[in-house]
């Protein structure tokens, strides 16, 4: 296995608070951030040493969290990597304390899958065939990718890689959130830019709940991976989402892991054998 570290995926974006309080009295309403900084997002590459046409994973942590998380999944990516396949760990701007909130957290997401997908072949991947695999928060921002009725809209100014689908062709949650229902009220008030009396069409193009069974929803299969001594995440979200997600109609499969916490399950064989089965696809 071969690690390439700090590989820039976007060109510079905002990376701080993109909102602050108007300051009135009696009321939390949002405006704009003056003078935010500005950041590349970066992911890392894990190839296999010899060989060619390996299937790809794109690996998002969880979060909220500063930039730079990403590397608490490395052990997990080079696991998947020594295993057959190529990884891409990225990070994404999970709030809008670091930039993100909505869409720029869902394009983030899009965008780290478009670039893995635009540059599989430089690390001997296969670029026709990507898994998202997404741990704890970043099932929520990683399934509204997968689940999306339209795929992402990127720009040059949001994603160095200008061409290929956002859409992940099998979407992989692991002790996932999948509901607005498990994120702080604040938070998600914050993160959608105000109440959702305020903006429905932003709340509802980022509630997984909704978009699962919405018109024209995509046929992503989805895999998910739960352990079940999970405190952090219950297991309660990933069987809840697995339940809608079939009644729904979706491809669904989900695997719970006796014995695994919350990062402990990162380790897991069943959980590398999910992602692998995922990335590599149905055979001949």
């Amino acid at each position: 296995m071969k690690a390439t570290l700090g590989v820039p995926f976007t060109p510079p974006v905002p990376c701080g608070p993109i909102y602050s309080s108007n300051g009135a009295p009696g009321t939390s309403a949002l405006v704009p951030a003056e003078n935010v900084p500005t950041c590349q997002l970066q992911l890392d590459v894990y190839a296999p040493t010899s060989g060619t046409n390996w299937p790809v994973a794109v690996l998002i942590p969880g979060g909220p969290l500063p930039l730079g998380q990403r590397t608490y999944l490395s052990s997990f990516a080079e696991l998947i990597a020594s295993q057959g396949a190529l990884v891409f760990a990225a990070d994404y701007r999970s709030g809008p304390d670091y930039g993100g909130g909505s869409p720029g957290t869902f394009q983030d997401v899009a965008c780290a899958v478009r670039f893995a997908r635009a540059n599989a072949s430089a690390y001997e991947g296969n670029p026709k065939r990507v898994a998202l695999v997404a741990h704890s928060f970043g099932g929520f921002p990683g399934s509204v990718v997968a689940l999306s009725p339209a795929e992402m809209a990127l720009t040059k100014d949001s994603c160095l890689a200008t061409t290929g689908s956002t859409r992940p062709d099998i979407f992989v949650g692991i002790d996932g959130i999948y509901s607005l229902d498990g994120i702080l009220p604040d938070f998600v008030e914050r993160f959608f830019g105000g109440p959702r009396v305020d903006r429905p069409a932003e709340w509802d193009a980022g509630d997984p709940s909704l978009l699962l069974s919405a018109a024209g929803a995509p046929s992503v299969p989805i895999r998910l991976v739960q352990g079940a001594l999970d405190m952090t995440v219950r297991p309660e979200a990933s069987l809840a989402f697995e339940g809608a997600l079939r009644e729904a109609g979706h491809d669904v499969t989900l695997t719970v892991i006796d014995g695994a916490d919350h990062i402990g399950v990162l380790g897991h064989p069943a959980a590398v054998a999910v992602v692998l089965e995922a990335a590599r696809g149905p055979g001949p």
